[in-house]
């Protein structure tokens, strides 16, 4: 088996049953669950990131191409990690796993020396990111990259989406069927959670 070619950056809901499994299995061994730990918290930051919409005022300023700036976790990994193991070990359903997976992937845009900024206050048990960017001085706005094809930020529950495509993906679904459920205007639609806004400079 090629394992090697098998592409899992979106696919949250297979890392949720696999945080569910291997929690169960190491849930009697501290060892094991540490071990558990690390690897997920690698894990998270190769899974496919969510971007908020949120850029930073400096990183706008900078002058930066996006691709020169960085994607910042608003969660710690290492504190993500732990609170994903904790779900499973309390029983939590794997739907409540599999949305904590995805805005535990979600990202700021901001300069490199911000993401760096953070690393410090990030390490406090507690720390939470709205708080962290205060304390820093990181200022976010909503922005529309120059060149950007998307005119909406695209909303399922409380998790944003930059295109229609990537909430097609994380929900199992064509792009169509996404749209179709974006832009329903039916009152009793299943799908109300469905919503999508203008980006504002």
């Amino acid at each position: 088996m090629c394992y090697s070619k098998v592409n899992v950056r979106r696919d949250y809901e297979a890392l949720a049953d696999y945080i569910i499994k291997h929690t169960n299995v190491a849930k009697s061994c501290d060892k094991e669950l540490k071990f558990l730990k690390d690897g997920l918290r690698n894990q998270l930051f190769d899974m496919a990131h969510i971007e908020s919409g949120l850029t930073s005022k400096k990183a706008i300023e900078s002058g930066l191409k996006k691709s020169q700036l960085t994607k910042e976790h608003m969660y710690p990994r290492n504190q993500s990690a732990k609170k994903l193991i904790e779900a499973a070990l309390d029983g939590r359903s794997k739907k409540y796993i599999v949305d904590s997976i995805k805005m535990m992937c979600r990202v700021h845009i901001t300069t490199k020396e911000e993401n760096l900024s953070l690393v410090k206050l990030q390490r406090d048990p507690d720390y939470h990111w709205e708080k962290g960017y205060k304390t820093a001085g990181i200022e976010l706005i909503e922005y529309e990259w120059p060149n950007s094809r998307n005119k909406y930020v695209y909303k399922v529950g409380n998790v944003c989406y930059n295109t229609v495509r990537e909430a097609a993906e994380a929900h199992g679904c064509t792009e169509p069927a996404a749209s179709a459920r974006f832009t329903s205007k039916a009152k009793n639609s299943q799908y109300k959670g469905w919503t999508r806004y203008e980006r504002v400079d």
